[in-house]
């Protein structure tokens, strides 16, 4: 299909429970650390998800700082490490 990246194939939905995830489509931003927050990015969390890619950023030492103008406060992140619980 000319696809250039790894595609997950999930039939058996294993990532998905390991996941505990209940959401379609979800995005998991993951830290160097192999921690990800405690609940997924939901479709339509655009504002969420942008600063969660900053804060990673920052975090990964690209000296990015985080903007504030979203009408949202900071994301709290509270870590949970990959893999079944």
């Amino acid at each position: 299909m000319g696809i250039g990246y790894p595609v997950a194939i999930d039939s058996d939905y294993a990532i998905w429970r390991a996941f505990g995830n209940h959401y379609w489509p979800a995005l998991y931003f993951c830290r160097r650390a192999g921690t990800y927050p405690a609940s997924p990015v939901r479709e339509g969390e655009y504002q969420r998800s942008e600063m969660i890619i900053q804060q990673l950023l920052v975090e990964a030492g690209f000296g990015i700082q985080p903007r504030r103008g979203f009408g949202s406060t900071p994301v709290a992140w509270k870590p949970r490490p990959i893999g079944p619980p």
